[in-house]
């Protein structure tokens, strides 16, 4: 409880969160990285849990990814190619029913993304009839988006620690480095696959991460920026907190307030 209340503390101050400029233009140089609020310096910050994050793309808007750190686990992923199967729900599904909405205190949609390692469409529904989660982290990130990548890194952090209480994270990733959606039905699925690898492994991903197929989380972004972090309460699917950019203290207190609240 003394952690909540030092988190509490830091909230009550002054928070920034990094966020990238987030563009419909297919051209990743249309994007670029923007804090949410002024500062007085533009070098990067070292970010840690409970730090306010500063805006810091290491690999640029439209990069390629970078190596993974040496010593980093990588896992083993060889599968380079995917045909996306139809997204078929099944017929009996239990879910809060509507009305659905995209605000906070609405109760989300039963939304549907691509898991191109398992071939199969991941559905919201899951995580609500699954007992042992409590909440879950729904984030919208892009290949380009510097801010995204921090993310990725830290809800590494966030899941060995707090997956055993209930934590649920889903990582949906619209767009690669250069700002293409992703597995456009009809298309070459090659590239997509090889970028969504690159990810899993750049950033020792050990949570769920699919590919968001169509933009279907678009109409939930309020402003143009990116990431998108939504946190849910999985008992009724109730969106508890949406907000665009990320900062590491806003999303700590969000899980300890809704894990052991």
């Amino acid at each position: 409880m003394s952690r909540l209340v030092l988190l509490l503390v830091s909230v009550a101050a002054a928070l920034m969160l990094v966020a990238c400029e987030y563009s419909d233009a297919d051209d990743a140089s249309a994007i670029e990285t923007t804090p949410t609020t002024d500062v007085s310096s533009a070098s990067d910050t070292a970010v840690g849990s409970g730090d306010a994050v500063q805006s810091a793309d290491a690999d640029g808007p439209g990069s390629t990814p970078g190596e993974p750190d040496a010593g980093t686990p990588v896992d083993a992923v060889v599968q380079d190619t995917v045909t996306v199967p139809p997204e078929t729900e099944p017929a009996e599904v239990v879910y809060p029913p509507g009305p659905y909405g995209t605000n906070k205190f609405d109760v989300v949609a039963d939304l549907s993304f691509f898991d191109p390692w398992e071939n199969r469409w991941v559905y919201l529904h899951e995580f609500h009839n699954d007992p042992s989660k409590k909440m879950l982290v729904l984030i919208a990130g892009a290949g380009w988006c510097g801010a995204c990548r921090l993310e990725a890194d830290h809800l590494v952090e966030y899941y060995d620690e707090y997956e055993k209480d209930g934590l649920g994270i889903l990582y949906t990733l619209y767009q690669d480095n250069s700002g293409k959606e992703l597995f456009i039905p009809g298309a070459d699925a090659t590239g997509d696959m090889a970028f969504m690898n690159d990810w899993k492994n750049e950033h020792a991903v050990d949570y769920p991460l699919v590919a968001d197929v169509g933009f279907t989380l678009k109409e939930y972004f309020k402003a143009d920026s990116t990431p998108l972090t939504m946190v849910i309460r999985t008992e009724d699917m109730l969106i508890k907190y949406v907000d665009q950019g990320y900062s590491s203290t806003f999303l700590d207190y969000q899980i300890l307030m809704n894990l052991y609240n």
